[in-house]
């Protein structure tokens, strides 16, 4: 895992053109103790996940590979979001019985995702029976959330992993600019500055709970949480290697 882009000289800002770099095989971002931003059929429990995010063509099966998971263990993910290999940004579920909350398929949005270009995803859940994902700044496209039952705990969240209860891990092979949760639903205006021009827009001042951008320092180390909550991001398998330029 590489963090590109060039360096600025304070470290609470955020380098033009840095973002992380996945392989694909064994790297990922692991946050403990996220999930508690998360919880479906309870009014009081919304939220929001924001992400950028690029990578080219995706070939490993209509499942795709894995932006972002909540998974209660290693081997099982319950709520994730991929991009499958007709470039469809897809979220799914899976209950503790196989049954699915939403529908089996998944919600999707758009295809022509997997260009090699940077994206905008916006997944928003309002506590009770919907699920909206908004791409590029796009309209909405949304599912109903049923009756289903996750694990009492979901467990840590893992970033850019996606492990579909078998032994096939399905990593992120593409790029991540920022991620970010907020345990509310981000309004009209708030999607709008996510979704628009640059992945690089500084979001602190919409009070992310997490919130991770990459440092200044030339270390594949430096990718922090600038979120509300204390949490600290877990590089996973990252390469030890210095900033390289990039886009």
């Amino acid at each position: 895992m590489k963090r590109t882009g060039t360096s600025l000289s304070r470290p609470e800002h955020y380098p033009a053109g840095a973002h992380m770099q996945f392989d694909g095989v064994s790297e990922y971002v692991a946050i403990d103790a996220a999930s508690s931003l998360v919880a479906f059929n309870d009014a009081t429990k919304t939220h929001t996940i924001a992400t950028w995010f690029k990578v080219p063509t995706v070939t490993s099966d209509a499942y795709g590979d894995c932006m972002w998971s909540f998974s209660n263990a290693d081997s099982g993910a319950r709520y994730w979001a991929s991009v499958n290999t007709t470039g469809q940004v897809k979220v799914l579920m899976l209950a503790d019985s196989g049954t699915f909350p939403i529908a089996a398929v998944g919600l999707a949005n758009g295809t022509g995702h997997d260009d090699d270009a940077w994206h905008s995803l916006v997944v928003t859940y309002n506590g009770g029976d919907t699920l909206t994902t908004y791409v590029d700044g796009g309209s909405g496209a949304t599912v109903a959330v049923g009756a289903g039952t996750f694990q009492a705990t979901f467990g840590s969240l893992a970033v850019m992993r996606f492990n579909n209860n078998s032994s096939s891990m399905r990593y992120w092979g593409g790029d991540v600019a920022s991620f970010s949760m907020f345990g509310r639903i981000v309004d009209a205006g708030e999607r709008a500055y996510l979704a628009s021009k640059t992945p690089l827009r500084d979001q602190r001042w919409m009070r992310p709970d997490v919130y991770l951008w990459c440092g200044d320092k030339d270390s594949t180390t430096d990718v922090r949480n600038h979120g509300s909550l204390a949490l600290t991001p877990a590089m996973q398998n990252a390469e030890a290697a210095d900033i390289a330029s990039g886009s």
